[in-house]
């Protein structure tokens, strides 16, 4: 029992929180009551008894609810009672919890509506398998060693906004009925939602996940709203089903980033998000739009067997340098180029046809009888990326042109009844003279024997380089117009 103060010295407790003043009488001589003194300044067993008997007045029945029968004092009982009114919700508004323990625990609870906002626990709260049959607020409270809340339900709304969890939080197979908001909430533990249940909006909106984020075969019923959040560690959402709108627009991967078989039935929204570490969708469904504009990919990046059916959008996004890290294959990067194509979705049709012609390029590489196709590849690459780009086509005939320019100034070759050879100097003049000589030799036949004033080959050594560059430069020709066509195409 508590020491008895005369009602001339009975205060109330100065605790308020926003529009909130706790309706309780301050303890002994301090100026907030028991549930709002720090833990240094109350005896764990006197805030138990004190809570349990709260808990009574609040539950209005007979009979034991686990541990809270045992401690009930009647006379605290009373005195809740007078404070409560018919239908409030379960107030916890700003308690300061000492340690848990295995007698005095929330384990299996069955909670009305229940708010725990601004609460504080000093050591790790026990929620496993309790339910909250109506909405549960624990709005900034903050977890000092951690939080299990593994089997929960939430029957209704969930609000975790702007929590703060030292320690590990555990939300393993819980399931929110409602909207579950974990807005602005600061993860400094592992954050471990495996096998979690979200029936509607899943809020994690400028999250911070300081160490590992896992949601592996969670199900997201509603829209996940992970915009902008900070994943520092590993984050898994292996097998994870997102059956509504999955937005990770603005989000940082810094660690490990994987979604394989990851199930996204609307779309998926990537839009500027940043992985620094490998980002993994290998065997994923993407049966809405996969947007990933903007998006920053700075490690290796799996696509793997994954199965595109509507639109991808890459815009403006920046892939691995190499096609080694993006870990896609030759199979799904044709699915996605035909996706685009069938959609005229021009530009993600071009990426993904230099990825899907990479891989070919690789493969004859190391097949030694495709030694040919391979080298035609390498020329198809490097002189046009593939017909993607027909200033790079373009750009090669002419320092091809310029090349053979001055082999003709160096073979040497007739002018006027002059003889053009300069060894390794040239003139500007012999220069356009010799650039001049391969614009004739590209006609056919003996057509520039006509032209007046044409340069003349004059040596085996001239005439020699003069049939080289008649075929690279038609080549190299073929290779713009094909880049071309292939514009015109789209």
């Amino acid at each position: 029992m508590s020491t008895a103060v005369s009602p001339a010295e009975v205060k109330p407790c100065s605790y308020k929180h926003g529009s909130w003043n706790c309706p309780f009488d301050a303890q002994g001589d301090h100026d907030r009551c028991i549930f709002h003194l720090s833990v240094d300044q109350k005896a764990p067993e006197e805030f138990w008894r004190h809570l349990a008997s709260y808990l009574r007045a609040l539950l209005c029945a007979e009979g034991d609810l686990l541990w809270v029968g045992e401690e009930v004092d009647d006379t605290l009982v009373n005195s809740y009672s007078s404070s409560i009114k018919p239908g409030d919700a379960w107030h916890f508004h700003g308690f300061v919890f000492p340690a848990m323990d295995e007698e005095h625990n929330f384990r299996g609870f069955v909670f009305a509506a229940t708010d725990f906002m601004d609460a504080r626990f000093s050591g790790e709260a026990h929620f496993a398998d309790a339910t909250f049959g109506a909405w549960a607020v624990f709005a900034f409270v903050k977890f000092d060693a951690g939080a299990c809340f593994g089997g929960a339900k939430f029957a209704e709304g969930a609000s975790f906004f702007q929590t703060e969890y030292a320690g590990a939080a555990n939300f393993e197979g819980a399931t929110f009925g409602a909207e579950a908001n974990f807005n602005g909430t600061t993860f400094s533990g592992e954050a471990d939602f495996v096998d979690a249940t979200f029936n509607n909006r899943a809020g994690f909106f400028a999250a911070k996940f300081t160490d590992m984020a896992v949601f592996s075969r969670a199900t997201f019923n509603g829209r996940a709203d992970f915009r902008i959040a900070k994943l520092s560690d590993k984050a898994n959402f292996h097998a994870a089903k997102f059956a509504s709108m999955a937005n990770f627009a603005g989000a940082t991967f810094e660690g490990e980033a994987n979604f394989s078989l990851a199930t996204f039935s609307t779309g998926a929204r990537f839009w500027d998000a940043k992985f620094a570490g490998m980002a993994n969708f290998d065997v994923a469904t993407f049966n809405g739009e996969a947007d990933f504009s903007f998006a920053h990919f700075l490690s290796v990046l799996f696509f793997r067997e994954a199965d595109f059916k509507a639109r991808v959008d890459f815009y403006e996004a920046r892939l691995p340098g190499s096609s080694w890290m993006l870990g896609m294959d030759e199979r799904t990067a044709r699915s996605i180029r035909l996706l685009a194509e069938k959609h005229g979705w021009s530009a993600d049709a071009g990426v993904f046809y230099a990825i899907e012609m990479d891989y070919r390029r690789r493969r004859f590489r190391k097949t030694p009888r495709c030694w040919l196709q391979y080298l035609l590849m390498e020329l198809y690459r490097l002189t046009s990326h593939y017909g993607e780009s027909p200033g790079r086509a373009l750009a090669s005939l002419a320092v091809a042109l310029l090349l053979f320019s001055y082999s003709f100034v160096i073979s040497g070759f007739w002018f006027m009844g002059r003889r053009v050879d300069r060894d390794l100097w040239a003139t500007p003049s012999d220069l356009w003279l010799a650039f001049r000589l391969a614009l004739v030799n590209l006609l056919p036949g003996n057509l520039p024997s006509y032209i007046p004033g044409a340069p003349v080959l004059s040596s085996p050594a001239t005439r020699t380089w003069a049939v080289a560059q008649v075929i690279v430069t038609y080549v190299l020709l073929t290779m713009f117009l094909l880049a071309i066509r292939r514009r015109f195409r789209r």
